[in-house]
């Protein structure tokens, strides 16, 4: 997993895209991870494990059920997507959060 999580770190990757790679890994792994690595794949870990994974999308579920979207499958996708958008800084608000969605149907 030391290979895959460097290779996915390499290019300069967005905020989404670290998240994105290392969401599915355990703290204890990442760790064990930046320590034996790189300073690049150190320097996205840390920034993960401190900053990006305490970040979370302006609506959450109830957001959506309000908005007229019916739970499923599609709810999983649709909040990565804010998540996503909201850690590369295209959505900062609520109010953004909803209009973007709405433009997306």
């Amino acid at each position: 997993s030391q290979k895959q999580i460097a290779k996915a770190l390499s290019n300069h990757p967005k905020n989404s895209e670290i998240v994105q790679s290392l969401r599915r890994y355990k703290t204890v792994a990442l760790i064990l991870v930046a320590v034996r690595s790189e300073k690049p794949t150190r320097f996205y870990i840390w920034k993960y494990l401190t900053q990006l994974s305490q970040i979370h999308a302006p609506l959450n579920g109830n957001d959506l059920k309000e908005m007229g979207y019916k739970p499923g499958p599609q709810f999983k996708e649709m909040l990565d997507a804010l998540l996503y958008a909201t850690l590369d800084q295209t959505l900062t608000t609520k109010k953004e959060a909803e209009q973007w969605l709405l433009n997306r149907d």
